[in-house]
């Protein structure tokens, strides 16, 4: 069996000194990864930026879709979603997109089939103006199906 051996303690060196381009060098570089770290940060969280998409269909049995429905998705700050069909002024909201954009379908179908059988008598000048605008999208549907919750 072999004697463990002594190691002879090495002497600290000192670190050369630094030249001041060198620390102007390294402080820059640390400078743009702090900024980078902010960019990828940034890059990385959720948007909050609004965006457009186009609905074809409303899930609901009774009501169809003419022409897409323009819908503004707008991210919230706790991370649900509003879905607002801008022209008809109507909105909804829910945990998710899919669950915003069901909720305002269902919400347009409502006010659809509301709006219907109301004669223009009836309605004041914004909601014969909603009226308008569901009927130039919307139509009774010819094919009535079941309407199903969206999972997230």
């Amino acid at each position: 069996m072999a004697t463990p051996t002594k190691r002879s303690k090495k002497t600290a060196k000192k670190p050369p000194a630094k030249s001041p381009a060198l620390a102007d060098l390294q402080r820059a570089h640390r400078q743009i990864l702090g900024k980078l770290e902010t960019i990828l940060e940034e890059c990385s969280a959720p948007s909050r930026v609004p965006f457009c998409i186009f609905v074809s269909t409303l899930a609901h049995p009774e009501v169809g879709v003419i022409k897409p429905i323009p819908v503004t998705i707008e991210p919230e700050a706790d991370g649900s979603f509003v879905a607002s069909f801008v022209d008809a002024g109507i909105s909804s909201g829910g945990d998710s997109v899919r669950e915003a954009t069901w909720s305002l379908g269902q919400m347009l179908a409502s006010s659809f089939q509301t709006l219907r059988e109301l004669n223009d008598g009836q309605l004041g000048p914004k909601m014969r103006r909603v009226k308008a605008v569901l009927l130039e999208f919307l139509c009774p549907s010819p094919n009535p199906t079941p309407s199903t919750r969206p999972k997230n």
